[in-house]
């Protein structure tokens, strides 16, 4: 049996290809990217930022679902960055006010309490430690 064309795309790429072309109002969802060096890898991250209304679908694999019905819209962009923010984190506890880049120190030193044998550095989360 003669392999189709389809089948000689890696899988990875299919799902890439798929990716692609998911659209909201004529607007690529997605932004994706395959891993060049790994044919099993894909980065995919939804890549929509309008507010919209409740009746707008995605496009789909040729077919319209409804948006609201599968994301949810979990901030509202102001256009502007915005210094203030909050962490959600069970069991961890942080001062009031830090900055972005002190967030880091505060985890390694709380997953070093809960889990002693795990060698957890700043290098595993790909920041500087404080």
């Amino acid at each position: 049996m003669m392999p189709t064309s389809s089948s000689l795309i890696a899988p990875r790429d299919q799902a890439a290809h798929a990716l692609d072309q998911v659209t909201v109002q004529g607007v690529a969802l997605f932004d994706v990217e395959p891993n060049q060096q790994d044919e099993r890898k894909l980065f995919y991250q939804v890549d929509f930022w309008d507010e919209l209304e409740a009746d707008v679908t995605v496009s789909i694999n040729g077919r319209d679902i409804r948006f609201l019905d599968h994301f949810e819209a979990i901030v509202a962009r102001t256009g502007a960055h915005i210094p203030e923010g909050n962490v959600f984190a069970e069991g961890l506890v942080l001062p009031s006010r830090l900055y972005n880049h002190e967030i880091a120190a505060h985890l390694i030193g709380y997953l070093a309490a809960i889990v002693p044998s795990a060698a957890v550095t700043s290098g595993d989360l790909g920041t500087a430690s404080a």
